[in-house]
């Protein structure tokens, strides 16, 4: 199945299909949420597209005028947001025997949006839940799995080094 090179490419379209509709999603109900502006932010999402939405976030204003609702911070600033999130929430998110917590699973609870690995009835409650709802969410999704990623190295290189310091007291 791995090795085959047109199954890895229909799983990355399929990601990157869901990371679009979760984008679309984030953005129609962030529009919702608006005092003002909302109607255009919801209308750009529905009429322009994701490619109208990514250049909207870029310039910082909507096609029409005005300042763009989505928050594209800079690459570092959103790291380590994302970083001292999943710090805060790890604990949580291994209770509820979520030993593989995604990226993606992280950026849709940072965003707020709801899934079977993110159920809103579980993390609402989480002062993380929607905090960063208003940030495009194709790169907190990248940048999740990042943070995740390396998370993940860490918490095995510790394990590891656990076990070996546990064999070595056994041995004395």
């Amino acid at each position: 199945f791995m090795d085959d090179p047109g199954a890895e490419t229909q799983q990355q379209q399929q990601v990157q299909q869901q990371m679009e509709h979760a984008a679309a999603a984030a953005a129609a109900e962030l529009a919702s949420d608006l005092p003002s502006g909302g109607a255009s932010a919801a209308a750009l999402a529905a009429e322009l597209g994701a490619a109208a939405m990514v250049e909207c976030m870029e310039t910082g204003e909507m096609p029409w005028g005005g300042a763009c609702p989505i928050r594209r911070p800079s690459q570092e600033s959103l790291t380590r947001q994302m970083r001292a999130a999943l710090r805060s929430i790890w604990a949580r998110a291994q209770d509820l025997g979520r030993a593989k917590f995604t990226g993606l699973a992280l950026a849709r609870m940072l965003a707020g949006l709801a899934s079977p690995a993110v159920p809103a009835s579980t993390w609402k409650g989480s002062s993380e839940w929607g905090r960063l709802a208003a940030t495009d969410f194709r790169l907190m999704a990248e940048v999740g799995e990042q943070v995740v990623g390396e998370y993940w190295e860490q918490h095995q290189e510790a394990q590891a080094q656990a076990g070996q310091l546990r064999q070595r007291g056994a041995a004395a």
